[in-house]
């Protein structure tokens, strides 16, 4: 008996042990997820509390967007002439300086004409006498054609003999030769020649135009040939550039640009009157002509010159009413781009299509709409749902 209770009183106990332990356990559990749930709702408590971040943003609106591209060159005068003498001799008369503006057909210097002026005074003599020689021979002409048609009726009538009308046929033909205009236009010819070297013993400018620079003075002596000035026509210039091929494509024919003179504020229109298609084989770039009036001119100076370093600033492109932001808002991921916007007093990422960009702005194409405020400050410090403390800039 004693041996049952025994057995009984053991079972009892092992059984009371079981549920301790599963109570234990139970409880273990219990604490476990009580803690977990502390710590879950501690965490919405410190999201909860967190501070708004301050952030700046503008309200998008359209814009006109311009992107130009920029290119050094030199002015260059539309027109230089070197002037040389197309007489010898001494000079007697320097009638410019330099910095003079001329007119075309306007005298510089004047050559001693002595010797051109006697060769033409001969020549006109002989020309006259050439004219009087050939109004004799016409009226001879005239008398040796009629003494031609009665020999020759009279042959006819027997009453002269061939020899006779052989004679006055001759006689005319004589006649006529001498009569002939070739030698009055061969001393037309001479007198002309002498006459043009004698009107080239005054130099005259074959432009209008400014005296760059003169070689020659009073007293000195020249040859036919030598250089004597150089004007250059500053009514107009033209610049010359090396467009590259990535640009060049932005460039056409009759486009306007603006001009801007280093060091300077002012700007002049200009345009294209030549694109290159070719590119140089040294340098890579295609050749661009430019055409500028000269705006500056004056009765006695010119401000803009010859020689001058200039910018010039095309226009790549331009678009209107434009979606433009600050390209530092733009967040460049792999494969996409976005911005964060405020919705509200929210932060809202959003992935946008970028355009055009000139480095400091760019154009949107796609994800914005106007009147979203985008973020331009802050941006990289907020998280989409994060709540702001936003200050609109105007």
């Amino acid at each position: 008996m004693n041996t049952e209770r025994d057995g009984v009183l053991a079972a009892l106990k092992k059984r009371k042990n079981t549920v301790a332990a599963a109570i234990l356990i139970l409880l273990l559990i219990l604490g476990a997820v009580l803690a977990r749930t502390g710590i879950k709702r501690s965490r919405r408590i410190e999201v909860a509390q967190k501070p708004p971040i301050p952030v700046t943003a503008f309200i998008l609106k359209p814009v006109e967007y311009i992107e130009e591209m920029e290119y050094t060159g030199k002015l260059e005068a539309a027109s230089e002439i070197v002037v040389v003498a197309k007489a010898g001799g001494t000079i007697v008369k320097d009638l410019i300086n330099e910095g003079d503006r001329v007119e075309k057909g306007q005298a510089l210097f004047m050559l001693d004409d002595d010797s051109y002026r006697f060769a033409m005074q001969q020549a006109k003599a002989a020309l006259d006498l050439a004219r009087e020689s050939q109004q004799e021979a016409k009226s001879a002409l005239k008398k040796a054609q009629v003494d031609a048609n009665r020999f020759t009726e009279l042959y006819r009538e027997g009453a002269v003999s061939l020899s006779q009308k052989e004679s006055a046929d001759l006689a005319l033909t004589t006649a006529s030769t001498r009569a002939s205009d070739a030698s009055v236009r061969q001393a037309e010819a001479a007198y002309n020649l002498t006459k043009d070297a004698w009107e080239e013993t005054v130099v005259r400018s074959p432009i209008s135009g400014i005296v760059a620079s003169k070689s020659v003075f009073a007293g000195d002596t020249v040859s036919e040939g030598t250089p004597i000035a150089e004007i250059v026509d500053l009514s107009s210039f033209r610049i010359h550039l090396g467009i590259s091929g990535a640009d060049v494509m932005y460039i056409n024919r009759g486009d306007s640009v603006y001009v801007q003179t280093i060091p300077g504020e002012d700007k002049h229109e200009a345009q294209v009157e030549d694109v290159g298609v070719k590119a140089n084989e040294r340098t890579g770039t295609f050749p661009v002509i430019l055409r500028m009036a000269n705006p500056e001119q004056k009765k006695s100076s010119v401000l803009l010159r010859a020689g001058m370093d200039v910018k010039v600033r095309f226009v790549k492109v331009k678009l209107s009413n434009a979606l433009v932001i600050p390209t530092s808002a733009l967040l460049q991921e792999t494969g996409s781009s976005a911005v964060f916007v405020a919705d509200g007093e929210v932060a809202v990422r959003k992935v946008v299509v970028p355009g055009p960009s000139n480095g400091v702005s760019t154009v949107i194409s796609g994800g914005l709409r106007e009147g979203e405020f985008v973020i331009i400050v802050g941006q990289h410090r907020v998280r989409t749902g994060d709540k702001l403390e936003m200050a609109v800039e105007q």
